[in-house]
């Protein structure tokens, strides 16, 4: 396998904090170690992280999506 594309949000929703108190300490013993322990033979791993930015479509989307809850 080349690559495997990550989704930053969809892990940190995934993996709960535990007993964590700092975003280091989650960092350093929970997500980090999700990353590194992908299959040995990829040769590359992208990390995603979305962002919604003011007035864009996506963005307006999600608030559209949000009022109908």
């Amino acid at each position: 396998m080349d690559v495997i594309v990550l989704n930053a949000a969809g892990i940190v929703n995934m993996i709960a904090p535990a007993k964590c108190k700092t975003f280091r300490e989650y960092a350093e013993t929970m997500f980090l170690p999700h990353i590194i322990h992908q299959p040995q033979n990829v040769k590359h791993i992208d990390l995603v992280c979305d962002r919604y930015l003011p007035n864009s479509l996506k963005q307006g989307i999600r608030e559209s999506r949000s009022g109908d809850r």
